[in-house]
């Protein structure tokens, strides 16, 4: 529903387009019905084909601008009055309205009456965010029906770390994630930092977490020969520019190296994110600001050329779920240097180079190494050059193993509460 509907391909939405390109075609037990939730109608549909082929056809284009919000008399007044509860239920039901006559007919006819028993709900896209279906009543009534829910949830740091997020999207995902942990339902997780993080925090709350550890994949190209982008050769960092991804650190190793005259430049990829901490207001005003390169829509074709062409990849982050920067990195040979947190060493095993990630300091040496030293990049980029990563394939035979297992009602969890 979220990667539909959003147009994003963050994170969570790379791995939902990969598994359904993927699974239909590694298992021929596993019949993949690609669904989304419609919030005029209260139901599930399946997604039209226009809205499948976008999920293999992720473009900048496809970011949708958000309808005007509806104004109508009943509103105003509301609003006029201070009754503002009552002006948003009175927009909500409009809305609503609006959207069931406005339904195309065939969006309507593929709407579904229910899941048939036996079948697996796999709750895979960013199912907390608003548009969607809220999870504590239907997985209760899909498991009453006797189907079987099972989710990938990539990481639960709105759990483990609220500072990091607004407080609604802190306060939806709990609930999302306590709706499916409350149901013993089984969640795959993209590592064992992951599936250990979502154990202690059951744990804590005297309820019980079965998980099993199905890594991330990519999608791996040939290797292109090292090439920089300008005169000068470049940093990249991969994602949003949020507090967790760490921005701040590079910003000031590359501050120490430009203050010493490194020739190297900085390119951001992602957009900006919330909690702003800052950073996004230093990547536009920086001192050495014509350094620095901001990239906020990129697209696949664009992320490659810019992981193949790029000196160093940095992936500075608190911590991440799984990393995918880093395996999409060392899938086209260049050189990473990954924080020590979180998943990062486990993702990126002897192939990246690890910091602490509050120590700009070290940050700072690696890199001006990496940038000066052509001997030690040439070896760090064999190693890379040299590292098997796994491909979506990879990932999306061993999710249709586990939804065989579990549809046969075999045990697959590991490492339970």
């Amino acid at each position: 529903t979220n990667t539909v509907s959003s147009g994003w391909r963050a994170g969570i939405q790379r791995v939902t387009c990969a598994l359904v390109r993927e699974l239909p075609t590694v298992d021929d037990r596993v019949q993949l019905v690609v669904i989304r939730w419609d919030p005029a109608h209260h139901r599930f549909r399946r997604v039209t084909s226009a809205e499948y082929q976008s999920i293999f056809e992720p473009t900048v284009d496809q970011q949708p601008q958000r309808p005007p919000a509806a104004r109508t008399g009943l509103a105003a007044l509301a609003r006029h009055a201070g009754r503002r509860a009552g002006a948003d239920r009175a927009l909500s039901w409009v809305r609503r309205a609006q959207g069931r006559r406005r339904t195309p007919a065939v969006e309507k006819s593929l709407f579904l009456d229910r899941f048939e028993p036996g079948s697996i709900f796999f709750d895979v896209d960013a199912g907390w965010n608003a548009g969607t279906a809220d999870r504590t009543a239907l997985l209760a009534q899909l498991a009453a029906s006797g189907v079987t829910v099972v989710s990938f949830i990539q990481d639960i740091f709105p759990l483990e770390h609220p500072e990091w997020f607004g407080a609604p999207l802190v306060k939806v995902f709990d609930d999302f994630v306590r709706a499916h942990v409350g149901l013993d339902a089984l969640t795959l997780c993209p590592s064992t930092a992951t599936a250990e993080s979502l154990h202690r925090w059951a744990k804590a709350g005297g309820v019980r977490a079965s998980t099993a550890v199905v890594p991330l994949g990519v999608d791996a190209p040939a290797l292109s020969d090292f090439a920089t982008v300008g005169e000068r050769p470049f940093v990249l960092i991969v994602g949003t520019v949020e507090p967790r991804k760490n921005h701040a650190v590079l910003l000031d190793a590359l501050e120490e190296l430009w203050g010493h005259g490194v020739a190297v430049d900085l390119v951001v990829a992602g957009r900006a994110g919330w909690q702003d901490d800052g950073t996004a207001t230093r990547l536009r005003a920086a001192a050495h600001v014509d350094r620095i390169r901001w990239a906020t829509d990129v697209s696949d074709d664009e992320l490659h050329h810019l992981y193949s062409t790029a000196r160093v990849v940095v992936v500075p982050s608190h911590s991440e779920g799984f990393g995918l920067s880093v395996v999409e990195a060392l899938a086209r040979g260049a050189v990473v240097v990954a924080s020590e947190s979180g998943s990062l060493p486990e993702v990126g095993g002897a192939a990246a180079w690890y910091f602490d990630p509050t120590s700009s300091s070290e940050l700072a040496s690696i890199l001006r190494l990496l940038v000066a030293d052509e001997v030690i990049f040439a070896e760090r980029r064999a190693i890379a050059a040299a590292h098997r990563v796994r491909t979506w394939t990879d990932c999306a035979v061993d999710v249709a193993d586990v939804l065989v297992r579990v549809g046969r009602g075999e045990t697959v969890a590991k490492g339970s509460n």
